[in-house]
């Protein structure tokens, strides 16, 4: 800690976010890669009839920035597409966990889709397009008024 001994408290603040923000990128890439060691192993134990097709890619996003993992498509002699990993990690291919969607949805309702694309940069560090933003508010705005609707059917909506 001594080499920010002669930066200011600001500096040396804004320091440890990004180490902070690395670190919880290459925490959840590492946890993203030992699951999908976990699941291929026990899938070849379950059934040794399974084989590794190929493989792709899994990305999603998450506070700490874009999470990518290579995840095995398996294949059986039942199945000619098997791929768990996506579920049993809880993403989505491309998605948004559900901590950054509620970021983006805070933001987004606050101010324009643009102003808060640039407050997720500020606040996370994440470069995120306006468009990108603008999805994640107006999704979770359709569901609210969908069970509004549900709740209400008397009322017309």
């Amino acid at each position: 800690m001594y080499k920010f001994s002669h930066l200011p408290a600001d500096e040396v603040e804004e320091l440890l976010i990004q180490e902070l923000r690395r670190l919880g990128h290459t925490s959840m890439t590492q946890w993203a890669q030992q699951a999908e060691a976990r699941v291929s192993d026990e899938l070849t134990r379950q059934d040794p009839t399974l084989r590794s097709r190929k493989k792709k890619v899994l990305k999603w996003w998450c506070v700490f920035g874009e999470v990518s993992v290579r995840d095995r498509v398996w294949r059986s002699l039942t199945q000619r597409y098997v791929r768990p990993l996506p579920q049993r990690l809880g993403v989505t291919t491309r998605g948004r966990s559900r901590r950054l969607q509620r970021v983006l949805t805070d933001f987004g309702c606050e101010h324009s889709f643009a102003r808060a694309a640039d407050r997720v940069l500020e606040h996370y560090g994440l470069v995120l397009g306006s468009t990108a933003v603008r999805t994640t508010p107006l999704t979770h705005a359709h569901r609210a008024r969908s069970s509004a609707c549900g709740a209400a059917m008397s009322q017309r909506c």
